[in-house]
């Protein structure tokens, strides 16, 4: 059955990839700060969802480069690759 955290983790995922594609931007960070807040401080969704954490870091160091915030770009893209290196994920 899918938890409480799991159903919010994935709703927020949706949320900001749909903020990104209207250019609210804010929104979009939002969601993807708080799908990553969940992950961190989650272990069940790290072990079910690792995916999701992965493309939330991508989408959010996206959305950091495309509004100037270069610092915040560059640290959570690198989070992102370290993540995909360390379980091997292709993005697509």
């Amino acid at each position: 059955m899918v938890g409480i955290p799991e159903k919010a983790a994935n709703y927020a995922l949706s949320t900001g990839k749909q903020a990104c594609k209207v250019y609210a931007n804010q929104e979009a960070i939002d969601a993807f700060q708080q799908v990553i807040y969940w992950f961190d401080n989650d272990s069940s969704l790290q072990f079910a969802h690792i995916e999701w954490l992965f493309q939330a870091l991508s989408e959010l160091g996206k959305v950091f480069y495309d509004t100037g915030n270069l610092d915040n770009a560059k640290n959570t893209l690198n989070r992102a690759i370290a993540l995909g290196k360390e379980h091997r994920m292709n993005r697509k």
